[in-house]
This record gives structure tokens, sequence and C-alpha cells, in this order.
């Protein structure tokens, strides 16, 4: 079981800017989702036969934690959220550390918006900002 680190994601920025953002993340889930595989896309999936080699898999926790910054997707498992016009928020745990790099590819993607992104991991005494 990892040690939970809390992100506190807060946006603002242009209506339509805002919209955009939200619509990234969210995807095709439900209003207040944040899918990292929307902002980082993973390798696709391959049909293996009975017996291969797993180890060449494109994709696993160690493609997340290089790519995303963290192990796990995060998705629809929210602790808060809170969208408006001009800003929005939420609320949600990483595995063992923040998104690094998910934050750095929405700053690029989304430069007219402002993201404040705190992070708090307890177990081993770090937190701040993104």
């Amino acid at each position: 079981m990892p040690n939970w680190c809390e992100n506190r994601v807060r946006i603002s920025g242009d209506e339509e800017d805002i919209k955009k953002f939200v619509k990234l993340v969210q995807g095709k889930g439900e209003e207040g989702d944040f899918w990292f595989k929307n902002v980082i896309p993973q390798p696709e999936y391959v049909e293996l036969e009975t017996g291969a080699d797993l180890s060449v898999l494109p994709y696993d926790a160690s493609w997340t934690s290089a790519n995303w910054g963290t192990k796990t997707e995060v998705g629809n498992d929210i602790e808060h959220w809170d969208i408006h016009a001009e800003e929005a928020e939420w609320d949600f745990y990483t595995a063992w550390g923040p998104p690094d790099e998910i934050c750095s590819e929405l700053r690029k993607t989304f430069p007219d918006i402002h993201i404040s992104w705190f992070y708090d991991e307890p177990g081993m005494e770090i937190a701040g900002y993104l």
C-alpha cells in the first residue's frame, strides 16, 4: 500500500480556457473527473499470446511513474471538486508523490491559465507547490 499524497489543484483564467482545461481532464468521464491519461496518453495495449514475455509491455507502474510522476490514475476518485466559469478546483490523492509531469504538461498546454498545485505527503514529510 502506498503513502498517499494529497493534491490540491486550483486554476483560474479566461472562461473559454477554463472550459478547454476541464474538457481535457474530464474527457468522456463525469463532471469533476481528472484523468491523467487525457493529459499524457498511455501507450496502446497489445494483445499477448499465452506465455508471452510480460516485461515487454509498454505500460506499467514504471511507465506511469516516469511519464506522469505517480504510479496510479486519479480519474473519478476525487475527494472534492468545484468548477465555475473562470476558476476550478480539485482535491485528490496520488500514490507516493505528486504528478509533476502532469502539472508541467498542463502548464505547457494552457499557458494563459494560472495553475496552483499544492501537494502534501506526510509519510515522507514533504509538501510544496509544483
